[in-house]
């Protein structure tokens, strides 16, 4: 006689069963997401921190935080995009950043009729015989005043020479390999490293609030101190550097360092970047053009701060300056 196959599992056990898995396969889905969203999270701030000194990042979070209403930008003042930060203030201050960056480019990516609108702070006059020739931007992420800035110019001694003989590959692993190098040796000596162009490397000492080696009655110089033996390591570190070349050939660096008062900022909307201005910028940089190989060229103002703290200066000069006239200025061989 055969015998009757009977399902073990009645149909509410089965529905039970799919209900189980869903419920499973839904739960795995949440974490692999917030997975996903921390790790995006942990870049952005990464990102943001390579583009923005901490202690700049710090001030904006402060005003932010202090007034919300306020700090908030007409372009965020809708119910939407206010919960958002609101929200947000009740986390990490590195949060609030990161989220208020992120919704400034949104609303920046919005089109040109809903700017006009809610992207502007101040208006804006419009060029009516050419309406597209104005530009309608956020408001200014960060902008302040500094005194006694150090400033440290860069750049290699006949790159166009070396990098016109090899193919461009070469040329960024060159500057890679030197660059990465000076990254390491600004976190050493706690410089702020702005910007690379081309060749030339760009850094500052900017004060710190919270920092021991910044005092209101040094005038800068403890700071000063930081850029100079920067400096130093610099031109030793890149001679370690080969350049491409037929045969290779050590690379070789010229510094220009000045102190002075400028002006700094975050500016952009797309990618907000940390940037300095004014006359003392100009000054390092013309310092750096008028040095020489494996030496550092520096102003007298950056000279007479430095005082006795270094001792192997060769003799004064008079040097020509491009709109600025004849200027005293200092060589050091960091080598000798």
């Amino acid at each position: 006689m055969a015998m009757k196959e009977v399902d073990a599992l009645s149909r509410l056990d089965i529905v039970l069963i799919k209900d189980i898995a869903t419920s499973l396969g839904i739960h795995l889905r949440s974490k692999r997401l917030q997975k996903v969203e921390a790790e995006s999270h942990q870049m952005a701030k990464e990102f943001l921190h390579s583009l923005i000194p901490p202690s700049i990042i710090s001030k904006i979070e402060h005003n932010w935080i202090k007034d919300s209403s306020k700090s908030i930008p007409t372009a965020l003042n809708n119910a939407k995009d206010r919960d958002i930060i609101l929200s947000n203030s009740e986390d990490s201050k590195e949060e609030v950043a990161t989220a208020r960056i992120e919704q400034i480019r949104r609303i920046n990516r919005q089109n040109s009729s809903d700017l006009l609108t809610c992207a502007v702070t101040t208006e804006v006059p419009m060029n009516m015989e050419n309406p597209q020739s104005d530009v309608y931007s956020s408001p200014v992420l960060y902008a302040e005043e500094k005194h006694n800035v150090s400033i440290v110019f860069v750049d290699i001694v006949g790159f166009s020479r070396i990098a016109a003989g090899v193919t461009p590959l070469k040329v960024m692993d060159m500057l890679q390999n030197l660059f990465s190098r000076f990254d390491l040796l600004c976190e050493k000596h706690g410089v702020q490293k702005l910007d690379t162009v081309g060749d030339a490397y760009i850094a500052c000492a900017l004060d710190d609030d919270d920092d021991e080696n910044n005092r209101e009655d040094d005038n800068g110089k403890s700071r000063a101190l930081c850029c100079l033996n920067l400096a130093k390591d610099m031109v030793k570190e890149s001679f370690k550097v080969m350049a491409p070349t037929d045969p290779e050939e050590h690379l070789k660096i010229r510094v220009g360092i000045h102190v002075g008062d400028l002006s700094c900022g975050v500016l952009g909307q797309s990618v907000p970047k940390f940037s300095v201005f004014g006359d003392a910028v100009n000054l390092a940089a013309r310092m750096e053009q008028t040095s020489m190989p494996m030496r550092i060229h520096v102003s007298k103002q950056f000279h007479d701060l430095i005082g006795e703290d270094e001792t192997r200066w060769e003799e004064s000069k008079i040097t020509s300056v491009k709109n600025m006239g004849e200027v005293e200025t200092w060589i050091l061989d960091p080598v000798y």
